[in-house]
This record gives C-alpha cells, sequence and structure tokens, in this order.
C-alpha cells in the first residue's frame, strides 16, 4: 500500500506541475487538496497542511467555495491534532463558515464542519465546546428539509465519540445504538459504518471493566470487516488491536502477542514503519514483556515506540506520554527513580502545555509522581505530588472518569498510610468503589485486607 502512495504521489506531482503551467485556479487547488489526502494518510501532515492551505487559498480566488469548506474542514482537523492550544484551528473554522454562507449554508457539509470543529475542541480539552457542537450539527441536520437519515446517523456517531471521550458513557452508548440501528436499517448488517459502532460499543464495555460484553462487540465488528474485506485486509487492523488488548486484560499473554504482531504487520504495510500507529503497537508489545516480567526487553520496545511517535507528532505532543510512561516504569524495575521521575516530569510538561495545569492528563502526572516518589522513599514529595493530583481532579470543572479518581485516591491511601492510617483507609475504601469491575479492584481489596 506505502508503494501506491508513493506512485501516487509522482503522479500528483506531474499533474501539479502541469496544472501549474496552465495557471487555472480550480484545477491548481484541486490537485493541490488530492495531494495533501495522500501526505496525511502517509504521515507527511506539515507538508499536507500546507498544500491544503495552498488549495484553499486558490479556490476562494477562483470562486470555488466548496473546496473552501473542504480544505478548511480538514486544516481544522490538522491544527488541533498538532497544537490544541493554537489559534489556527478555530481560524480555519471561521473561514470554513464564511465558505458556507457563500453557499448558502447547506446542511450535509454545514454540519461535518460543526463536527469537525467539534473534535478541535475536545482535542484542546473543552468538552462542553465539543458537546455542543455535536448538538448544532444535530439540529443543523433535523431542521433541513427532508432528513438524511444516513447523515443523522453519522453525527449521533460522532457525538458518541465526543461523549465517550468526556466520560459521559451512559449517553454515548445511546448515541451508538442509534445510529447502529440506523446504518443495519438503512444499509443491512454487513457494512463498515456498522462495524464501526460495534467497535466503539466494545469500546464503552472495555472501559467499564466488561470484559465479556467487549469481546463479543469487537469479534461482531471484525466479522463484519472480514465479510467486507477478506480475512486478510489490513483493514481489519484496528479491530483487531481492540481485540488483543481484551486478551490482554484478561491475562491471555501469548494469544495477545499474536494479535498485536499481526496488527504491526498490518500497520507496517498499510501505514509504514514511522506512524502513530505503528508505535501504538509497539508500546503494548513493550505492556506485555512488563506483564512477563521483562523490563529490560520492554525498555527497548518503548524507546522504539517513543522514537516513532517523536518522528511522526513531534516532540512536544501529549501522545507521547504512553511510551514516557512505559519507559519509567522500566527505570522503576531497574531502580532508577531519578530517570523515572524525569520521564513523568517531562509528561506532565507535556499535558500541561497542551491542556493546562488543571486536566486529566497533569493530575495522572502528579500521581504518577507521587508513586514513584513513594518508592524512592521521598514522603514529603509523595504527599505533595498525591495532594495536587487529588486537587486537580476536585477542582476540574469537567466529569472525572471514575477509574482515574480511585487511582488517585488509592497511590494517596499508600502514601498516607504510616503518618494517617485513618484517612489511608477512608481514601482506600472510596477508590474500590471507583474502580467498579475494573482488575485494579481486588488490588485495593487485598491492601485493605491486610490493613484491617
Amino acid at each position: 500500500m506505502v508503494g501506491r502512495h508513493d506512485a501516487a504521489r509522482v503522479q500528483l506531482l506531474e499533474l501539479r506541475t502541469r496544472a501549474d503551467a496552465l495557471g487555472f485556479p480550480p484545477t491548481q487547488s484541486s490537485v493541490r487538496h488530492l495531494q495533501a489526502q495522500v501526505l496525511s494518510f502517509t504521515g507527511n501532515h506539515k507538508e499536507a497542511a500546507d498544500l491544503l492551505e495552498e488549495a484553499a487559498i486558490m479556490a476562494e480566488a477562483a470562486g470555488d467555495f466548496a473546496s473552501v469548506v473542504q480544505c478548511s474542514r480538514d486544516l481544522v482537523a490538522y491544527y488541533a491534532h498538532q497544537d490544541p492550544m493554537a489559534p489556527e484551528a478555530e481560524a480555519w473554522f471561521r473561514r470554513g463558515l464564511a465558505g458556507l454562507e457563500r453557499l448558502g449554508n447547506p446542511p450535509a457539509p454545514t454540519a461535518n464542519l460543526w463536527l469537525e470543529r467539534g473534535a478541535a475542541r475536545l482535542t484542546a480539552g473543552d468538552l462542553e465546546g465539543a458537546r455542543a457542537a455535536g448538538e448544532r450539527a444535530e439540529s443543523i441536520v433535523r431542521r433541513a428539509k427532508g432528513i438524511d437519515t444516513l447523515l443523522l446517523a453519522k453525527v449521533a456517531a460522532t457525538r458518541g465519540v465526543f461523549m465517550m471521550r468526556a466520560a459521559y458513557f451512559d449517553e454515548a452508548l445511546a448515541l451508538f445504538t442509534a445510529a447502529a440501528d440506523t446504518y443495519r436499517a438503512e444499509l443491512g448488517d454487513a457494512n463498515a459504518r456498522l462495524g464501526d459502532m460495534h467497535t466503539n460499543i466494545g469500546g464503552i464495555y472495555f472501559t467499564r471493566g466488561d470484559l465479556v460484553a467487549a469481546h463479543r462487540e469487537y469479534k461482531t465488528a471484525i466479522k463484519i470487516s472480514s465479510s467486507l474485506l477478506g480475512p486478510d485486509s489490513t483493514q481489519l487492523a484496528d479491530p483487531l488491536y481492540n481485540l488483543a488488548l481484551i486478551h490482554m486484560d484478561l491475562g491471555e499473554l501469548d494469544e495477545a502477542t499474536a494479535v498485536f504482531e499481526r496488527c504491526l504487520d498490518m500497520y507496517i504495510r498499510e501505514r509504514g514503519v514511522d506512524h502513530q500507529d505503528t508505535g501504538s503497537v509497539y508500546e503494548q508489545l513493550a505492556e506485555l514483556e512488563l506483564l512477563r516480567g521483562n523490563p529490560h526487553e520492554a525498555g527497548k520496545l518503548f524507546e522504539r515506540a517513543y522514537r516513532i511517535l517523536v518522528t511522526t507528532l513531534g516532540p512536544d505532543h501529549p501522545r507521547l506520554d504512553t511510551a514516557l510512561r512505559g519507559l519509567a516504569r522500566t527505570a522503576v524495575a531497574a531502580g532508577q527513580f531519578v530517570v523515572a521521575m524525569q520521564h513523568h516530569e517531562t509528561v506532565l510538561r507535556l499535558h500541561t502545555a497542551a491542556s493546562g495545569p488543571v486536566s486529566a492528563g497533569a493530575g495522572a502526572a502528579h500521581r504518577r509522581l507521587a508513586s514513584v516518589a513513594l518508592a524512592a522513599g521521598d514522603h514529603t514529595r509523595a504527599v505533595r505530588e498525591a495532594s495536587r493530583a487529588l486537587e486537580i481532579y476536585e477542582t476540574m470543572t469537567e466529569p472525572v472518569e471514575a477509574p482515574r479518581l480511585a487511582l488517585a485516591q488509592f497511590t494517596m491511601a499508600q502514601v498516607l498510610w504510616e503518618s494517617n492510617p485513618s484517612e489511608a483507609l477512608r481514601l482506600a475504601t472510596l477508590a474500590y468503589e471507583n474502580f467498579g469491575h475494573l482488575k485494579r479492584r481486588e488490588d485495593v481489596a487485598r491492601w485493605l485486607a491486610e490493613r484491617t
């Protein structure tokens, strides 16, 4: 697949040269938009964005406002992904709205632009902004003459993603289920959109710790995709990745490894070696090595994942946190507490820059710093970092996922046990309740049993 993309890049470059020689802006704009799509798919996002901006300007000069809107939507996604706090995403959203105004605000592209803005606001940590954008998109579709049921399903599915990311799991499940019902009714039992909904529903069950239900949904998604694409299609990589996570959480390490390695082969063939999805698989393979008790091998895999993600996303992207946290854990296993603290401090810096000092990512980083400080015997810093984590979760305006809060409560309980056992037991009991059905609840139960 990468080879075909390379061939497409060469052909489009030749076509762009000819279009520029003719000097006809609509063709020049269209070719650049196609080039940007190919470059984006192969991970060259900055070059793609530059071409999209050129395409938008040319389309605007030619009065092709439909193309302006398309380019604006893609640029909103790019800038939000690169720097959630940068103003460019909002600027291109406004430019897209101006183009839609010139077109008479057609429902489908208008709703799609609002959905892209919602995704941008979500990336920036503005959960209410994302929710409002999703509701605006739904309102636009419902007010249109002759409701497009498939577009309405798309809006529901996208809003479901917003709600899931904001930890509104009941609302997300209802939205995904409604979208799935529409896709099944309109397109039949074997269609890609229905498979995506089963994947999303599986993700909710997985987050809630209902592994049996999650496994069922992921298997259904894979069955649908296999029937459409064949069992060896690289497009099966994403649902297979989710299935591998289930195997890992169930302790089926060999099964998880086999599926992750299958995903890795697919991602490399489809997206290339230096792609963030490839890096994600290396992170999970590293996790498996940690579970097997091989921190040295895990460290090498985390380091490889980190290098790939820096190459694809840059050195300041919050998505680097998983690899950095993994490297910190391997450092702790080797007794290198200073190195582990440095990795977690880098994670804290990334999340603070991306989402501010009062955010879920920053709170999690403080909690991990507390854990390492406790392991290193630095009780003063452990108390300070654990207290800051809980303070952040208490002052956040958006809801905090119960398992995330439980981790902070249990960490503080461990920190306080020697100095304030009654408070430690209270916090541990709260953590036990907040973990719900997740496996970490068993760890808390053992800790409490040993102390009561």
